[in-house]
């Protein structure tokens, strides 16, 4: 085993243009909330 003992893979980035599905459906939903935020707020 290559890793530090205990270490899990995930939380070592192998790739620092690597960014997670987790973290992109994350970003995506915080983007689509902010829009209907700014949209709703225009409707006033």
């Amino acid at each position: 085993m290559s890793n530090a003992a205990g270490s899990s893979k995930k939380n070592q980035p192998n790739d620092a243009n690597h960014v997670s599905a987790e973290t992109k459906a994350h970003q995506k939903r915080l983007t689509e909330q902010n829009k209907q935020e700014h949209q709703a707020e225009e409707r006033k």
